[in-house]
């Protein structure tokens, strides 16, 4: 609920805080900056407790009754990430890029494998696949600087460093 009440208070943030937003910027490019601005707040406010989460999980010793909060909260952050791309993806709807969206389906389809074929490798690898999906949050952050203010010699650095760091964390 909160994600999708997120969306009309970011829209009033940016129509009365940013003038290329307000101006330039098409229905379509309004509704991607306020996706990957959610993407990039989500991202970067819960990459330390899943750190935490991610390396109590798959590296400490503990019992199934420590170990079952532990993969309860994984699970709703594995869920929000879900939840997280098919906005995206149902924002995009209008005129789909095939790339994001073979992009997206493709990361569904490695969740739903993992899901349907659960095993102690599929969840680790699931969690660490989705773990390193929040690296993307720099890279939300330097597309959101690209519609608001692309002219900023910031802009291109900050996108440069995130698509590098997104690169060094896949494989």
């Amino acid at each position: 609920v909160l994600l999708s009440l997120s969306y009309p208070i970011l829209h009033r943030i940016y129509l009365n805080h940013s003038a290329a937003y307000r101006d330039d910027l098409t229905p379509e490019q309004r509704v991607v900056v306020i996706q990957h601005t959610i993407e990039a707040l989500f991202f970067i406010g819960s990459f330390l407790p899943v750190t935490y989460l991610l390396l109590s999980f798959n590296f400490e010793s503990q019992s199934i009754e420590e170990l079952g909060p532990k993969v309860t909260a994984a699970t709703i952050f594995l869920g929000l990430v879900v939840l997280l791309y098919s906005f995206e993806l149902n924002s995009r709807f209008a005129s789909p890029r095939s790339l994001i969206v073979v992009h997206h389906v493709c990361t569904g389809l490695i969740g739903v494998y993992c899901i349907l074929v659960f095993s102690e490798a599929n969840a680790i690898t699931a969690s660490l696949l989705v773990y390193f999906i929040s690296f993307e949050a720099i890279v939300f952050v330097g597309l959101v600087l690209y519609r608001l203010c692309p002219a900023d010699r910031r802009t291109s650095r900050i996108l440069f460093t995130g698509m590098l760091i997104f690169g060094f964390t896949r494989p």
